[in-house]
């Protein structure tokens, strides 16, 4: 009984040469071949098979993913860009030095292809890269400011420009004079 063990792998070694199957040849009764794995009869041939011829796989580098080129982006014929507040000329009263802004654009921004809008103030631009078309200008000093509004594309172009305006922040100071009262008092 030591090699009561061994039995089940001398099986499994056994079991590939058993299940290979015959393959076997005859006529049958309308005068036609048939092939099969079992014979009908005692008068089925079997056949001897030639081996099987192997080769190895090839190894074939997987093609390449055509991507279609992505179609070039037609640029944004803008037709109008005007500052519609504040208004030419303007004096605007406001002590922490803001302007309000808001333009007009048409057609509207074409951020999907990098188009943006840039304020410039007295020929610096203040706010670049702005995808809005209200914005606040924020601690400005007091006197006459001129203002300009233009759309860029992603490489920098200039797509168009709002004509200049001049606007005039006033702020309190302690050297102006108080206003005369409207009436007085009578006592």
């Amino acid at each position: 009984m030591r090699f009561h063990w061994y039995l089940p792998i001398l099986l499994c070694c056994l079991l590939p040469l058993h299940s290979q199957a015959a393959l076997y040849k005859w006529v049958d009764e309308n005068g036609e071949v048939v092939y099969s794995d079992q014979p009908p009869n005692d008068e089925a041939k079997p056949l001897d098979l030639p081996p099987i011829m192997v080769t190895p796989a090839i190894k074939v580098k997987p093609a390449a993913k055509k991507t279609a080129a992505p179609a070039p982006e037609k640029k944004t014929e803008y037709q109008m860009l005007v500052i519609s507040r504040p208004t030419d000329d303007s004096v605007i009263f406001d002590n922490a030095g803001n302007i309000p802004m808001s333009f007009q654009l048409q057609p509207t921004l074409n951020s999907k292809a990098g188009d943006t809008l840039e304020v410039e103030m007295d020929g610096k631009v203040i706010m670049p890269n702005l995808s809005t078309t209200s914005v606040t200008l924020n601690n400005i000093d007091r006197g006459s400011h001129n203002l300009k509004v233009r759309v860029k594309d992603k490489n920098g172009q200039i797509l168009i420009s709002s004509q200049p305006i001049t606007v005039h922040l006033r702020k309190f100071s302690k050297l102006q004079k108080k206003p005369a009262p409207l009436y007085k008092p009578k006592p």
